[in-house]
């Protein structure tokens, strides 16, 4: 009897085990455990993606510079250890809009569909993860000096973008990243951002060389529906107010 219970014990365990390591498997959701293994294959050269790293240090040194952050070569993991959470793509668009006798600058970043959010995205292959939308009174149509952006994946499964845009007298800098348990900030000339709270930013330098800003909610949205997003957003009621201040530019 007792031998009977104790054998019904292991057998019970040994499943509690297997489905425990199966979910780890299979999770969708980016978990303290998935982290730890990160750091670890980041400190361990033998995970290192060395062909990577030889790309890296020629651009990062005489290509790439980045702002407001240069780009460093750090040695990272091969891309499949992420797994599920895998980079598969990244990019930016923007463009920038007649308004009043003004211009509008927006700059959006977005990263591919992993198996991990799949779920998330409905159908979408991309999702637009941070949006800034910036009045301005300088735009470069020759050298296209009024605004610069970058994007990296060497931190995959997470993604990072930075850059800037500029007014005749001042500069606008900004980073975002969202991570892979969906994690997602910005930072724009020192302040923070939750993105949680709306990945769409507008920015609204003063006359008095400070700056205003708006946060809106959006829905998840593809890099494809952004144009419209952004020119509909505009005419918003409480949009208009904020980029028709008097005390912008």
């Amino acid at each position: 009897m007792k031998i009977r219970k104790i054998k019904l014990q292991l057998t019970t365990l040994l499943i509690l085990f297997s489905i425990s390591c199966f979910s780890q498997k299979t999770s969708l959701i980016w978990t303290e455990i998935n982290e730890r293994d990160h750091l670890k294959d980041r400190q361990d050269s033998a995970t290192w993606d060395k062909e990577l790293m030889q790309r890296d240090v020629g651009d990062s040194l005489f290509n790439c510079k980045g702002e407001p952050f240069p780009h460093g070569a750090f040695p990272v993991p091969k891309y499949d250890l992420a797994g599920r959470f895998r980079y598969q793509g990244a990019g930016i668009g923007g463009n920038f809009l007649n308004y009043h006798d003004k211009k509008i600058v927006y700059r959006f970043f977005f990263k591919g569909k992993t198996i991990a959010t799949e779920d998330v995205l409905k159908g979408k292959e991309t999702e637009v993860y941070f949006m800034l939308v910036m009045l301005t009174d300088f735009v470069d149509t020759v050298n296209y000096t009024h605004s610069s952006a970058y994007f990296t994946s060497r931190n995959n499964p997470d993604v990072v973008c930075e850059g800037f845009n500029k007014t005749k007298t001042d500069e606008v800098d900004y980073t975002a990243f969202i991570t892979a348990s969906r994690d997602e900030y910005a930072i724009i000339n020192m302040r923070l951002f939750n993105l949680k709270s709306g990945r769409i930013i507008l920015i609204a330098p003063q006359k008095d060389r400070t700056l205003r800003s708006l946060q809106l909610d959006a829905p998840i949205m593809s890099s494809e529906e952004v144009a419209n997003y952004i020119n509909e957003t505009l005419k918003r009621e409480n949009v208009k107010l904020f980029f028709d201040d008097k005390g912008n530019i």
